[in-house]
């Protein structure tokens, strides 16, 4: 085959490779591990259409200060990129009632000058393709500030200023949410332990909710897990909202966790081969106290009691969306509840960013070893012919002599 040939097979497999990592893997991805959740509850028709929510846990899109110039400019193109089209394909599979941010919206919003952080919210909106603040919306969209958007990390102090800008971006976080799906009322309320207004005092900032209408299901949310670390103010806000169902993020990993009677146990769900595994974390679990099977599976169902102070309290930790986070497992967490107090809950595992990436490399290094190995092939079959033709012509000399 001549050179031309090899060039164009080549090329063929270059352009077959990046059409399937860029286009085709995360369809297939979608199309063929992630779980379609009921569509009905226990009851028949719409009345018992499900609530729907997508949870987007800590896209924390990458600033531009902690990486040179060239590199940080890529690296923000490629995660903005795999952000935009994974959100587009959970979004597009659940149809969601409500979209939640989970906080760590940012990855560098908390030191971000004013004209950053402008930069940093355009990207945001375009990435998760969120409409203007007044513009009507069938979905409805629920912020929460975390310790990278307002800091409080570490020794980090929380940034008034960051906190106003958040308010002024994204709505009063203290405020709840009330949404009508169906024959239910849904409500979300925030909690943040590190924020002003929640640590201190009587109601732990919390006390307007007792003004309100108590709905069917109150969804408590925080940035950072509350069953895990559970303080005194942190059980006083559980005590004040009595929630039906805790929904946290901030440590990069889906877990869940169950508190019943005063004690806590915990499962870690991760993703393996397409699927969930369900792990018992806690000395003394019982894996049968949980409906969750100890084998892969793509959903687990678990009741929501509508007088949660008397039953189980659930957390659902969900797992971040980004690569660049470092664990091994990114997805969108995916929650129907359903007016009998029933629900499922799924986590929408994306691909592996860095297996592509690896794969980019490794066709690029196999590449680089064809043609030299097809150069020095190339090379060596030319100074055999030459050595031959020296041969050939020193007989001829000789047999003339």
């Amino acid at each position: 085959m001549n050179r031309r040939g090899k060039v164009l097979i080549l090329t063929a497999v270059a352009v077959v490779v990046v059409l399937y990592i860029e286009i085709f893997s995360y369809s297939l991805k979608a199309h063929l591990s992630w779980a379609k959740l009921p569509k009905l509850g226990s009851k028949s028709g719409k009345e018992s259409e499900p609530f729907r929510i997508l949870i987007v846990g800590d896209p924390q899109i990458q600033g531009e200060n902690d990486e040179p110039p060239l590199v940080g400019f890529i690296t923000r193109w490629d995660s903005d990129r795999y952000l935009q089209r994974t959100y587009w394909l959970a979004r597009s599979h659940v149809q969601p009632h409500a979209v939640l941010f989970m906080g760590d919206l940012f990855d560098e919003g908390s030191k971000a000058e004013d004209a950053q952080y402008r930069r940093y919210l355009a990207r945001f909106r375009k990435i998760f393709d969120l409409p203007k603040k007044n513009d009507p919306s069938d979905v409805t969209y629920v912020f929460l500030p975390g310790d990278n958007d307002v800091g409080g990390e570490g020794l980090e102090p929380v940034s008034n200023i960051k906190l106003k800008w958040f308010n002024q971006t994204f709505g009063d976080y203290k405020k709840p949410v009330s949404l009508h799906v169906g024959t239910s009322d849904i409500e979300f309320v925030q909690f943040h332990e590190i924020l002003p207004g929640f640590s201190t005092g009587p109601g732990h900032g919390l006390e307007n909710i007792l003004e309100r209408k108590t709905p069917d299901f109150r969804i408590l949310l925080s940035h950072a897990s509350l069953l895990s670390f559970r303080s005194d103010s942190v059980q006083a806000a559980i005590d004040l909202v009595n929630p039906s169902l805790i929904i946290s993020a901030h440590n990069h990993r889906s877990n869940y966790f169950k508190l019943e009677h005063g004690s806590r146990n915990s499962v870690h769900l991760s993703g393996i081969k397409n699927f969930m595994t369900a792990k018992a974390e806690s000395k003394g679990f019982q894996e049968s106290d949980l409906v969750l099977p100890t084998e892969s599976l793509k959903y687990f169902s678990f009741n929501l009691n509508k007088a949660p102070s008397e039953g189980t309290l659930h957390e659902i930790n969900v797992p971040t969306c980004s690569y660049r986070m470092g664990v091994a497992d990114m997805g969108y967490g995916y929650l129907q509840i359903y007016p009998d107090g029933s629900a499922a809950y799924t986590v929408l595992w994306t691909p592996s960013r860095f297996h592509q990436l690896f794969v980019y490399a490794a066709f690029f290094l196999l590449t680089k070893i064809a043609g030299y190995t097809w150069f020095f092939l190339k090379v060596g079959k030319a100074l055999y012919q030459k050595c031959q033709q020296y041969r050939i012509s020193g007989q001829k000399l000789h047999h003339v002599v």
